[in-house]
């Protein structure tokens, strides 16, 4: 569906518990670093 599609993004909201699922999703360090983070949005390339 997203084939041929220059612009992808993605949204996902995400608490401090949920910090396993996410270290699936992007990796220990970062997962770690994005829980305890004030910011509220990270972009991956």
């Amino acid at each position: 569906m997203l084939e041929g599609s220059h612009s992808m993004a993605c949204t996902v909201l995400f608490s401090r518990f949920d910090q396993l699922r996410l270290e699936r999703i992007v990796g220990t360090a970062p997962a770690k670093r994005m829980v305890a983070s004030e910011k509220g949005v990270f972009v991956f390339c």
